[in-house]
């Protein structure tokens, strides 16, 4: 347990571990397509056909929407800050995993172990931030930590670019290993970390959520603004105790006046067009460009992109409605 850090310091660390946390994301994004097309590599896959180097690639998605899963089912039970402590706990796992492989299967086995523990922080995370950070600029922060996503791939593109070269397998397992540094730092700022006042509420753990709220705000617990919040958050439990639970067809429709299907849609159409257009740049950039390396091509179009989200980080709260 480390130090009890209150205001901006707590603010801080938790910007850093989400944003640390959202590189990890990224980095797991473009490792791959800097790897796979690696002579020593493809030796220790056994030389695997097209079908099988998509089958491995690919399969880290696949992990990811377990852990995704296991987030819906188990982490409101255990809490945000346990969540991102179990699933960077479980990549640092896969990766080393990884790291040791000399099989396809090995490889493909330990490339679903990584996806779960990513799958699992890409979920406790926002809800940690949205939690915690100043309501006045939260939209601006989280903007930014997504970008930190592109961040994550263009690192992880431009070292397997460095490593190219090597005459041994380090020109893979460097890469690869790399994976366990980050999550060891979420692990260490994660002693900072205290767990979000709603879910301490939510379990009727009010004197520890009075307490983290005067953290946040570097109050004293009995202030009267720390009380104001508390009760605010109290209120908004019991209002959902209160209301009959949506069904999932109410989720899925229009008929409501919250219109619960077009904000599906709208939160859901970005990142499947993310992960269908752009995102493959970083799986298979050779198909695009075979004169280059596919991590040099990667790194380039990460680096492109990560232009584009700054751009974005600045105009959104001043463009959107």
């Amino acid at each position: 347990m480390g130090p009890q850090l209150r205001g901006k310091a707590l603010i801080l660390v938790i910007i850093l571990t989400s944003g640390v946390d959202f590189i990890l994301v990224g980095y797991d994004q473009g490792l791959f397509g800097g790897i796979l097309a690696g002579e020593r590599f493809q030796d220790m896959l056994g030389n695997p056909g097209p079908t099988m180097s998509g089958l491995v690639t690919a399969i880290y998605d696949i992990g990811c929407a377990l852990g995704a899963v296991a987030a819906f089912v188990w982490g409101e039970k255990i809490g945000r800050k346990n969540s991102i402590i179990a699933a960077n706990l479980i990549v640092v796992v896969g990766a080393a995993i990884q790291t040791a492989s000399y099989s396809y299967w090995q490889m493909f086995a330990s490339r679903i172990i990584c996806g779960v523990g990513v799958g699992l922080s890409t979920v406790a995370v926002p809800i940690l931030q949205s939690e915690t950070l100043p309501a006045h600029n939260r939209g601006a922060l989280m903007v930014i930590q997504t970008a930190l996503i592109i961040i994550g791939v263009a690192v992880a593109s431009w070292l397997c670019f460095a490593t190219l070269y090597a005459n041994s397998s380090m020109q893979w397992r460097f890469p690869v290993a790399c994976q366990i540094l980050f999550s060891l730092i979420v692990l260490v700022l994660c002693l900072f970390l205290p767990e979000t006042p709603r879910w301490l509420a939510k379990h009727g753990r009010k004197d520890e959520a009075r307490h983290v709220i005067g953290r946040l705000l570097n109050l004293p617990d009995d202030d009267q603004e720390v009380e104001g919040q508390l009760a605010e958050i109290l209120d908004n439990i019991a209002a959902e105790h209160t209301e009959e639970e949506p069904g999932w067809s109410e989720v899925f429709s229009n008929r409501s006046k919250t219109r619960n299907l077009q904000r599906v849609l709208l939160g859901m159409a970005p990142y499947m067009m993310n992960q269908w257009s752009v995102s493959y740049l970083s799986q298979y950039p050779s198909l695009l460009d075979p004169a280059m390396s596919p991590s040099q091509s990667t790194a380039l179009n990460s680096t492109v992109q990560y232009i584009g989200s700054v751009i974005k980080a600045f105009l959104i709260r001043d463009i959107s409605p």
